[in-house]
């Protein structure tokens, strides 16, 4: 909470306000509540209006029309017999109970102050529903539909339909903890008084424990029945919106476009569906509140599906649809989180069954964080493949990416293993392990790459190229590289296959005796951007290459800034297949193996220029 320091003083002299004073400190609170709820009109604050007084209404705030300056404003109505008055009355009084000191000066504040919030509150609740075209808070409409339906101050008022008003729980909601917030923030009493404020407390939980429930709990009692609030809102929204002449220009004009056609008819979860789609398609992605925005569309829509019947039925009729027609693939929400996974069964050029894989997205929508992961098997006359692939991004920019690849090389008999990883930063390293001991290793920064080949672990070459992708000092026969080269290579390790969304039957998966799903494949998901004791050997590699970059300075133009674009989260969903087109495959795997064959030719003929190499580039 923002401190204000008039206030700050006023509420430090809380035992000995006068009439005056606690005027003030009540329109601080009234104005410090305006900025926090970002009300765009001015509020007038009115104390002892006598009105309240008669019905013995605590207060009231009403969104009025002023005539003579044609503007609109909140008027904020506190009825002065209540606890204006008691706190007056009983200034700097206090009384024993128990070991507790119990502070009635102080406990009148605190309730004055609770009454100021809870009306404020409401002014807040009438700008969602009527100042704004935009719906920003999703139980608006609910809000709404309260103010058109219940007009009758008798129903409003008796059978304790009052405490079940929608309005009315947010607005005790907010008022309770705002409150306790204020004395906890602006005196000293939760340090001098501790068991005093505890009380305060307890009140607080109590007052939540009997006023504030969940929307679909709330009911109301309806000639002698009790009905389910929502239900009651919904089933007269329609007469309530012709009795208050609301013409369809006014309904595509408001917030109640968001759940009503202009014919009054309620939105089917279909038409419902494809409005949401049409506003994210119109959000443009690269603004700072991209992900903000997308938590408040889907609140919006969430809301309303989750506050009619008839729509949460739909909503699972389209869901099982959606079942049967993405075999493997399943969805559990909780809250503004999303867990989606889709199983697969992985094919050869042919269409035989080779393999499958699992793949889970974790979105969370208020943190704007998503993550990807995905575990395969696969089986062919080469090997027998583990695939694993992990990314996760942050308000859209990827934060990491990073790619495995084990087989057990039928061939050679060998464990051969594949790692490539994308930083947030746009730095990428690859590297090749042969039955535990580096082969081959690429890094790539700002500066260009730097290509380093092994003989079982032990240092052969090392080979560079510019940022552009242009020799150094590079490999024989290969004089550039292309931007994406260290991902291709790790591609070009891949099997080829293609990926068919399937409910998978283990047992009938018969090509792979090995084939884990569910949770032993989930066990495996744990550590797919671990690091491994090649990777830590590679840390402290990497600043021997930092010093071969200095060494090497006279070979280099002076680099360009270079921006690495970061990929775009949409685009891990298409790229999860590890596939390359046959085109791909030759070009790298040319490269590759073209270079490889140099690297042994020269050895062969020169063994002592291993040696020298080493030294030159600072490799040990």
């Amino acid at each position: 909470m923002h401190k204000n320091s008039e206030l700050q003083q006023l509420f430090s002299n809380y035992k000995n306000l006068s009439s005056n004073q606690l005027d003030r400190l009540i329109a601080l609170v009234v104005k410090q509540e305006k900025e926090k709820l970002g009300l765009t009109l001015p509020v007038e604050l009115k104390i002892d209006y006598d009105e309240l007084s008669q019905n013995s209404a605590g207060g009231d705030s009403t969104l009025d029309f002023d005539e003579k300056t044609g503007q609109y404003h909140y008027t904020i109505r506190l009825n002065a017999n209540e606890w204006y008055k008691q706190y007056l009355l009983n200034r700097n009084q206090t009384y024993q109970n128990g070991d507790m000191t119990f502070e009635s000066s102080l406990d009148s504040l605190y309730n004055l102050v609770a009454r100021v919030c809870h009306e404020m509150r409401h002014a807040y609740q009438n700008e969602q529903t009527h100042i704004k075209k935009d719906l920003s808070n999703p139980d608006a409409l609910v809000w709404l539909k309260q103010e058109l339906v219940v007009t009758n101050e008798k129903f409003y008022r008796d059978s304790h339909n009052y405490s079940n008003m929608p309005r009315e729980v947010d607005a005790f909601n907010y008022q309770y903890k705002e409150s306790l917030d204020y004395i906890r923030n602006y005196t000293n009493i939760e340090r001098d008084n501790p068991k005093f404020f505890t009380t305060l407390q307890e009140t607080l939980n109590k007052n939540q424990r009997k006023n504030v429930r969940p929307l679909d709990e709330l009911t109301f009692i309806v000639d002698g029945k009790e009905i389910k609030a929502i239900e009651y809102l919904n089933h007269n929204m329609i007469d309530a919106m012709k009795t208050h002449n609301i013409t369809p220009e006014i309904i595509e004009n408001s917030i109640l476009r968001y759940e009503y056609n202009s014919d009054f008819s309620k939105k089917s979860f279909e038409q419902l569906m494809a409005d949401k789609q049409k506003i994210i398609d119109g959000l443009d992605n690269t603004l700072p509140n991209y992900i903000h925005l997308l938590k408040k569309i889907e609140s919006i829509y969430d809301s309303i599906i989750n506050n009619d019947n008839e729509l949460r039925k739909q909503q699972e009729n389209e869901s099982r649809k959606t079942d049967e027609n993405q075999s493997g693939y399943s969805i559990e929400k909780n809250g503004t989180s999303y867990m989606e996974k889709q199983q697969q069964i992985l094919q050869d050029e042919a269409g035989n069954e080779i393999g499958t894989r699992t793949i889970i997205w974790n979105t969370n929508i208020e943190k704007g964080t998503e993550s990807i992961k995905t575990v395969g098997r696969l089986e062919n006359s080469t090997g027998e493949y583990l695939m694993k692939e992990f990314s996760e991004t942050l308000g859209g920019e990827l934060q990491l990416h990073r790619k495995e690849l084990t087989n057990q090389n039928k061939n050679t008999g060998e464990q051969e293993k594949f790692v490539y990883q994308k930083d947030s930063k746009g730095n990428e390293t690859y590297y090749k392990t042969v039955n535990g001991k580096l082969t081959y290793k690429i890094i790539k920064n700002e500066k260009g790459f730097m290509i380093d080949t092994f003989n079982k672990g032990q240092p052969l070459e090392t080979f560079e190229y510019d940022e552009n992708g242009n020799a150094i000092a590079g490999m024989p026969g290969i004089e550039s590289i292309d931007d994406d080269y260290v991902v291709h290579l790790f591609d070009s390790q891949v099997p080829y296959f293609e990926a068919e969304n399937k409910a998978l039957d283990i047992q009938e998966t018969k090509t792979i005796d090995t084939q884990k799903l569910g949770k032993e494949t989930l066990e495996e998901q744990k550590d797919t951007h671990a690091k491994d004791t090649v990777e830590t050997d590679m840390e402290t590699q990497m600043k021997a290459n930092d010093r071969t970059q200095q060494s090497k300075q006279e070979y280099q133009e002076q680099p360009e800034t270079k921006t690495h674009s970061t990929e775009n989260p949409e685009s891990f969903r298409s790229k999860m297949k590890f596939e390359m087109t046959p085109e791909m495959y030759q070009e790298i795997l040319r490269h590759h193996s073209e270079a490889e064959k140099n690297f042994e030719r020269e050895m062969a003929e020169n063994p002592d220029r291993r040696k020298a190499e080493q030294t030159e580039y600072g490799v040990k």
